[in-house]
């Protein structure tokens, strides 16, 4: 990863940020649009006949992760913050897959 963008990622102020900008320039949009974060099955969609998606890759999951946990850390905040933030890392990995899966709104003009 090139040092300017890695320095883009770290300026962000909100954990959700971080970890969703950083997991895009791991994977990349595309890629990360068809995985999911444990390769299972949205249970909305059981008895439908969809299937999972593939999970994330992970070495690359678990280095993101370690990246995230650093990054609470460095931010100041206590261990029981650090514990209670990083329990939301998949929630924000769901959330950029969501966002990226979502279609565009149309126009209204």
């Amino acid at each position: 990863m090139a040092v300017k963008k890695w320095q883009l990622i770290l300026a962000n102020k909100k954990a959700s940020m971080f970890v969703k900008q950083l997991v895009v320039s791991v994977w990349g949009s595309d890629i990360l649009a068809n995985k999911s974060v444990e390769g299972k099955l949205c249970p909305r969609h059981k008895g439908t006949g969809k299937i999972a998606k593939p999970a994330l890759t992970p070495k690359k999951y678990n280095a993101v992760r370690e990246r995230f946990i650093e990054y609470l850390s460095n931010s100041g905040q206590t261990r029981e913050e650090i514990a209670v933030e990083s329990t939301k890392f998949n929630k924000f990995i769901t959330e950029k897959i969501g966002d990226l899966n979502r279609p565009l709104k149309k126009k209204l003009f």
